[in-house]
C-alpha cells in the first residue's frame, strides 16, 4: 500500500521512517528509507538532512555537508541543516 501513495506522502512517509531509524541507531535502515524519500521528491529537505545524517555517521563529513547544503539550497530556513553544517567532524 505505501508503494501506491502520491509521491509526496511517500517522500513524508518515508523520511519519517528515517528518522526514526535514525534514533534508534539503525543506521542501514535510515540510510534506506532516506533514499527512498529523495527518490519520491528530490527535494525533500528533511529527507536530505536524514541523508547527511547518515552520511556523518559514517565519517564521510564532505558527503554529509553536500547533503546538508543541498537542503539548504531548497529550502532556505532549514534549521536542521544549517545546525548540521556547523557541527564539526570528529576528525
Amino acid at each position: 500500500m505505501f508503494e501506491k501513495k502520491d509521491s509526496r506522502v511517500k517522500s513524508a512517509a518515508a523520511t519519517n521512517l528515517s528518522f526514526l531509524y535514525f534514533l534508534e541507531k539503525d543506521y542501514d535502515q535510515a540510510d534506506r528509507y532516506a533514499e527512498l524519500a529523495m527518490s519520491a521528491d528530490r527535494y525533500n529537505p528533511a529527507a536530505l538532512v536524514n541523508k547527511g545524517n547518515t552520511e556523518f555517521v559514517k565519517e564521510d563529513y564532505e558527503k554529509a555537508a553536500e547533503f546538508y547544503k543541498e537542503a539548504l539550497h531548497n529550502d532556505s530556513s532549514c534549521t536542521e541543516a544549517l545546525y548540521n553544517l556547523g557541527q564539526p567532524s570528529q576528525t
